[in-house]
């Protein structure tokens, strides 16, 4: 496989990417919220808005990296909903 644009990437370990224990969609969540920048914080609104599943696919794949802690879920009382920041190993 080769990059087409090589500057316009992101990068992530590969202990994300062999994990059995996370299915593809988890896999394929955490990489999209790696693409974003650092002191981004996005909600599950938002998620939803940015693709084509459905609510309790993404609450899923959440609930994943949630549980084997690539991500962490902060509650923020100033803004509705629940918002997830990915954890760098």
């Amino acid at each position: 496989m080769k990059l087409l644009n090589p500057t316009n990437y992101t990068r992530v370990s590969n202990d994300i990417v062999w994990d059995k224990r996370l299915s593809f969609k988890a896999k394929g969540l955490y990489l999209y919220l790696c693409s974003m920048p650092s002191d981004c914080c996005i909600n599950s609104r938002q998620l939803l808005s940015a693709g084509l599943d459905a609510h309790h696919a993404i609450s899923s794949a959440i609930d994943e990296l949630v549980r084997l802690r690539y991500v962490r879920e902060q509650k923020l009382v100033a803004a509705p909903g629940h918002f997830y920041v990915p954890v760098r190993k």
